[in-house]
């Protein structure tokens, strides 16, 4: 019986690790026995209604999380942007931000231009949502 042989047994019969629980925030309780959550995966925030029972403590398990009723939708999916680094910098230019002192001065202003430079169409964006729901 050479080595591989002997540890395969051992290591069937070891017990997997559970999965470490998901910390989570308690957003809302108006559904009872159920409660809206809201927790971190990955880069984005997301948002499921889990049985009361199964938050302890702040956290909740992964696979609980997965089987809630989801709240909120896919963004991602929907918006498009056509910002690019020359348009928001003409447009920074074109609202007399030249400087990073120019820019300190008058973030808001930055930041509108960066919206508008977006072309978000809001209209098209909920008509996109709306169709998916359908």
């Amino acid at each position: 019986m050479d080595q591989d042989e002997k540890k395969a047994p051992l290591e069937a019969t070891k017990p997997k690790p559970r999965p470490r629980p998901v910390a989570v925030r308690v957003v809302g309780a108006n559904r009872p026995p159920t409660v809206l959550v809201q927790w971190q995966a990955g880069k984005t925030l997301k948002r499921a209604y889990v049985p009361s029972d199964q938050v302890v403590d702040g956290h909740c398990e992964r696979d609980v999380l997965e089987a809630g009723a989801n709240v909120g939708v896919e963004w991602e999916k929907f918006v498009t942007v056509a910002a690019t680094p020359e348009g928001i910098a003409n447009g920074l230019r074109r609202v007399g931000i030249f400087t990073l002192a120019d820019l300190k001065r008058d973030l808001v202003k930055a930041k509108q231009v960066a919206f508008e430079q977006s072309n978000l169409d809001w209209a098209v964006l909920i008509r996109s949502v709306e169709q998916e729901d359908k």
